[in-house]
């Protein structure tokens, strides 16, 4: 089966929070998230916290640890060039990073420019990214049911760098209207992306009410 037929089934850069896409920001030990326990949650797959934990305050600082592909992706589409998967970890970030920051200004919270300054810190990382309709060239046209799927892990660690909350959660992008085919492109894997990082936010942060 093709590739192709086998996936056929505004960027807002914020100046006041930093990403990072290093595998050395890793939050904290193991041993130290076995610490956490796991409660049910509708929401995420999984959902970890720490009881009685609490946040000094309502400052937070946000970072973007990493964007990392799915396996089976890119290795089926190992020929795309080098810069557009720097660019997609780069932009996904940025988007990643809008939504998180959107969602808790919402909620009243602050967000401060570095860790210093911060009463926690909201440590964010996507793995296993499917883009069912990544741009092959330009005159490539592939159409989709939907614009991918990924797994977030949101840390939030308290100005002692001590987890208090982590989730994980493997999601699809929404259908497209009527589930019907739509043309994949840049603009439109953005825009499905978007909305689900939205979710995503709006959901954690309704979690962390209760560590302020």
């Amino acid at each position: 089966m093709s590739t192709l037929s086998r996936f056929a089934s505004g960027i807002v850069l914020l100046t006041s929070c930093a990403y990072f896409l290093s595998a050395s920001a890793a939050p904290n030990s193991q041993d130290e998230m076995t610490q956490l326990e796991e409660v049910q949650n509708g929401d995420f797959d999984q959902t970890r916290i720490k009881p009685n934990g609490k946040l000094a305050g309502k400052k937070i600082f946000i970072r973007v640890s990493g964007i990392s592909f799915d396996d089976d992706w890119s290795r089926d589409f190992q020929n795309l060039e080098r810069h557009y998967k720097e660019r997609i970890q780069k932009d996904y970030a940025e988007l990643l990073l809008e939504q998180l920051r959107q969602g808790l200004v919402k909620s009243g919270y602050e967000i401060v420019g570095s860790e210093a300054d911060a009463d926690g810190v909201l440590d964010a990382s996507l793995s296993d990214l499917r883009i069912n309709g990544p741009e092959l060239d330009v005159a490539s046209q592939i159409f989709v049911h939907n614009a991918g799927s990924a797994t977030l892990n949101l840390t939030l660690l308290d100005h002692n760098n001590q987890a208090l909350m982590q989730v994980i959660d493997n999601r699809e992008t929404r259908l497209k209207a009527g589930n019907d085919l739509e043309w994949a492109t840049r603009g439109s894997n953005y825009r499905d992306f978007r909305h689900l990082m939205k979710r995503w936010s709006e959901k954690a942060t309704r979690l962390m009410k209760d560590f302020v």
